[in-house]
């Protein structure tokens, strides 16, 4: 009973499910979980979607990806945001210094051009002239300038910068996506191993009861001494039946860790009893398309591909703005500005520069143009580059999604005639063990003939349930594969 140690090869990858639960921020509901996936738990009556829908709520992978989504559009909503006006503010709050202005008064004796004199009016000091002094007190000096720079050409920049924003968020929003299916793929993985970890416990109970009528039936010939069997033969299937419980504790321990991880991930208590809703491990009934049309659907709905496409379209879009950077920005620009001083005398002089008590107010049309030819040049360069490096790596994934495509398509035809030729073997090794058990209840056969059958019985009825395991997976994975949907191909 030695073969029977392979059902520790099942993959079973409910540690994935088991990764502790980080405190990060959750996101939105729309990102985690189509409306079907966000039916109700039912311990009872687990299907693959609610499995994929607790590995999803708590995983800190999504939950990264889902953070680089919000930082891409956070910088999409900065883009879109840029075309709108740009207000500064600046306020200044400060102690001043008593100023004093000189009082000018006509004299009334005319000049020698016949005009009257302008002379300083009496009971002045000359010196108070536009002069800051803490003799007369201090005051409080209030400053305030505003801008508003309204873009109205810029050559594209803004333009382009936004198209590259759209396509960062196109990208994050596809590759969150892939993310998402790789645990979709996960969540049926574990679902299949938990019904193939229950038919072999199957399997197990069922072999078992052959030994123990067989061991019976060799017990009631040593005690009535016919000489048919000897102790020796006793002794062997006492060590095939020790085999059997040691195979049938691996697989209900990897049964149990494979709950554990599910209650884990959905956070129910370790007495939370839970059951699939359906217990048969059957073959995925499902009409295979041609390698060809699942390379069209790969190319088309991979997520990877739409990613690199938005890759590549990102990519351009930086190239036209730094070909914009060659070119003036122009905007209309408004300002407003006001000062006011407590203690400064208001100069009459409707000329005179006054910083300390003045009002004012326009809009013009500005131009900015900084050409620093160095810098441009290399910024162009640099994004020609980054161009052709996108466009090479899609180049890239085309191939590499073709060749996966094609592998995993041979995987599958190849699981499925495998999975034919051993339903054929189960069904003669059933035979061959309900006639050796007959046979040997009539003392026709030996104990080492019986204990061949139901080996034989053994190894093929888990053979046949691993062979459906891995055929499922091989279809599964060829849809993910190919951009398809699992969870929306299969039925709960």
């Amino acid at each position: 009973m030695s073969k029977l140690n392979y059902i520790r090869l099942f993959p079973i990858v409910f540690i994935l499910l088991t990764i502790p639960h980080l405190t990060l921020a959750k996101p939105t509901q729309d990102t985690l979980s189509s409306a079907k996936e966000s039916d109700p738990l039912n311990p009872a009556s687990l299907t693959p979607r609610h499995i994929a829908q607790c590995v999803r709520q708590d995983n800190p992978v999504l939950r990264v990806a889902l953070a680089q989504l919000e930082q891409a559009k956070s910088q999409l909503t900065l883009a879109r945001q840029s075309l709108f006006p740009s207000l500064s503010i600046d306020g200044l709050v400060a102690p001043l210094p008593a100023r004093r202005l000189l009082k000018y008064c006509v004299s009334g004796t005319p000049s020698a051009e016949g005009l009257d004199q302008v002379i300083v009016c009496p009971n002045q000091d000359i010196q108070d002239d536009a002069r800051l002094s803490d003799v007369n007190g201090m005051g409080i000096f209030v400053r305030t300038t505003a801008t508003l720079t309204q873009p109205l050409y810029t050559f594209g920049k803004l333009t382009h910068g936004k198209e590259a924003a759209q396509a960062g968020v196109g990208a994050y929003q596809a590759l969150t996506k892939t993310a998402q299916r790789h645990f979709d793929h996960q969540a049926l993985q574990a679902y299949y191993g938990i019904a193939l970890t229950q038919r072999a416990q199957r399997v197990f109970r069922k072999g078992g009861r052959h030994l123990k009528k067989l061991r019976k039936q060799i017990e009631k010939e040593l005690k009535a001494e016919t000489g048919k069997y000897t102790s020796n033969d006793l002794r062997k299937l006492r060590i095939k039946d020790s085999e059997l419980k040691i195979a049938s504790g691996e697989v209900s321990t990897q049964y149990q860790l494979a709950i554990r991880g599910i209650q884990l991930s959905c956070k129910l208590e370790q007495n939370v009893e839970l059951k699939l809703k359906s217990r048969k491990l059957k073959p995925l009934k499902v009409e295979l398309k041609t390698e060809q049309n699942y390379i069209e659907i790969a190319l088309r709905e991979r997520g990877e591909m739409k990613a690199a496409h938005r890759q590549v379209s990102a990519r351009e879009a930086l190239k036209a703005q730094a070909v914009s950077n060659f070119f003036p920005n122009i905007a209309l620009i408004g300002t407003f500005g006001f000062a006011r001083g407590t203690s400064a005398d208001d100069n009459p002089d409707p000329f005179a520069n006054d910083p300390f008590n003045s009002l004012g107010y326009g809009a013009y049309l500005g131009l900015s143009w900084r050409l620093n030819f160095a810098q441009l040049n290399s910024k162009l360069q640099a994004s020609v580059a980054n161009v052709t490096k996108a466009k090479a790596e899609l180049y890239g994934l085309k191939q590499q999604i073709t060749l996966e495509i094609g592998s995993q398509y041979l995987e599958v035809l190849r699981r499925a005639k495998a999975l034919e030729l051993r339903d054929q073997a189960q069904v003669q090794a059933k035979q061959w063990v309900t006639s050796t058990m007959m046979s040997q209840s009539a003392g026709l056969i030996s104990v080492k003939d019986a204990l061949d059958a139901i080996t034989a019985y053994f190894t093929t009825s888990l053979a046949y349930d691993r062979d459906i395991y891995e055929y499922n997976l091989a279809l599964i994975r060829l849809w993910s594969l190919s951009g398809l949907d699992p969870l929306s191909l299969l039925s709960d």
